[in-house]
């Protein structure tokens, strides 16, 4: 395989299992030590990692290093264990959350048994749940992914803010309004992820 062939492959290569892993150039960048141009410029095919850089992304990538420089075409059944570690995780997260929204819920059963609210550890759960996903999501995964995130978490704490009141604060008769301080936050978070979106793309 002549140097050109290599880097034309070594590029594909490179963004196809960058994009399998749920990572931006940034994200990637960011755990080989290199600047988001480095790896632009190897996903371009303008220039090569060295020996040490490709054997790194494969371990980040969960492959080997002949995988990268391979001319054959990836498997795309299997999800990478790394990947598939990661959803393992914001899974088992999120039923933690709900095991203590529901232990919560039990408690207040057995020792506040004439209150009617007990109901609400599971509506406050729906929240924290977005709160556990995000933490996830901005750790591991892309800008897209984040962008949902941060939506499920807007919507849902207007939803616990509002039940919250109806509950309790009964008389309170605008907190319906809580929902266009939600729809603000959701344009804010569209324009934060389109700008981050094209930033990286410069």
């Amino acid at each position: 395989m002549d140097e050109k062939k290599l880097k034309e492959t070594l590029a594909n290569n490179i963004t196809y299992f960058r994009k399998r892993s749920g990572l931006t150039q940034g994200k990637l960048a960011e755990m080989i030590n290199y600047s988001d141009k480095s790896v632009s410029k190897w996903e371009r095919g303008d220039g090569m990692p060295d020996v040490m850089v490709l054997v790194k992304m494969a371990e980040i990538f969960d492959i080997t290093v002949n995988d990268l420089v391979s001319e054959d075409k990836p498997e795309e059944k299997v999800l990478p264990v790394r990947q598939r570690r990661h959803i393992l995780i914001d899974i088992m997260s999120i039923i933690l959350v709900w095991l203590v929204a529901t232990v919560v819920f039990v408690g207040l059963r057995v020792f506040l048994p004439e209150s009617d609210n007990v109901w609400m550890s599971f509506i406050l759960a729906i929240p924290v749940s977005a709160i556990v996903h995000l933490v996830f999501a901005c750790i591991w995964w892309n800008h897209t992914i984040q962008f949902f995130s941060i939506s499920f978490l807007v919507w849902t704490c207007a939803l616990g803010i509002q039940m919250l009141f109806f509950t309790f604060v009964p008389s309170f008769q605008n907190i319906s309004l809580i929902y266009i301080c939600a729809a603000v936050l959701q344009v804010l978070a569209l324009v934060w992820t389109l700008f981050r979106h094209f930033k990286k793309r410069k």
